[in-house]
């Protein structure tokens, strides 16, 4: 639910910038490509029905493409969006590390670019929609040692991918 109010707030903040680019272009619709890394996640879907509902009661016409948990496909993806005139991207990459091409590409093409849950390092964009991961796995340890504060504990990373897992 925490990341549907998240991207939710995404569209109010796209919704705000476009508005205040488009004065003059009042009857302009937002268009806005969200690139997931993939779609085959059932907490994805939920995120994309809930966003597409949003998006619908502010007029905002959206588009989804599924990464298909490939970082070249994302980058083809933000690329043909670019070429469709998009005005923002909103990005979960598969893998952040990948994405500078992207980044450059909406930049030198004006295309705002909303990365969301896995920042893309060493590159400037222009919005970060996330969490404090690391604060977030501390308090968690934290949490665990105050209750049990010796034993063994096994720590469990996710995806090498995902720079929030290497923390």
């Amino acid at each position: 639910m925490k990341r549907i109010i998240s991207l939710a707030l995404i569209l109010c903040l796209l919704a705000a910038f476009a508005y205040g680019c488009n004065n003059n272009e009042e009857d302009k619709q937002l268009f806005v490509g969200v690139l997931f890394d993939s779609l085959q996640v059932e907490g994805r879907t939920r995120q994309r029905d809930e966003l597409q509902r949003y998006a619908e009661e502010l007029g905002i016409r959206l588009e989804f493409q599924d990464g298909g948990l490939s970082e070249a496909t994302q980058i083809n993806q933000a690329e043909n969006l670019i070429t469709q005139g998009v005005d923002a991207i909103i990005l979960l990459a598969h893998n952040p590390e990948a994405m500078g091409p992207m980044v450059e590409a909406c930049r030198a093409d004006g295309v705002v670019l909303v990365v969301t849950d896995r920042i893309v390092p060493d590159y400037e964009y222009d919005y970060f929609v996330g969490w404090d991961n690391y604060f977030i796995g501390y308090e968690q340890a934290k949490y665990a040692l105050d209750r049990v504060p010796q034993g063994n504990y096994v720590l469990i990373a996710g995806a090498p991918t995902d720079p929030n897992s290497i923390e």
